[in-house]
């Protein structure tokens, strides 16, 4: 994996992504690395929430997600 970044308090720098994974949409903070594995993986739908996050999920779970699944927001017209 990529070196990673860090914030100017000296921790990494952990982000938001959303992307589709088969049929599950999937929400998660990434580290550096873990986005660049997503964004290459699923270029198609991967995209930045644009809010930070305390701790990579992926680093965190010791796997390559946490496999939740979330439910799309369907919006009354």
């Amino acid at each position: 994996m990529a070196r990673e970044s860090q914030g100017t308090d000296g921790w990494p720098t952990i982000l938001w992504i959303a992307w589709r994974e088969s049929e599950t949409e999937r929400l998660e903070p990434l580290c550096r690395g873990h986005r660049e594995y997503v964004f290459k993986q699923y270029a198609a739908s991967a995209h930045g929430l644009g809010r930070r996050g305390s701790q990579c999920s992926m680093c965190r779970n010791g796997t390559r997600g946490s496999r939740r699944r979330v439910s799309p927001i369907r919006h009354g017209t």
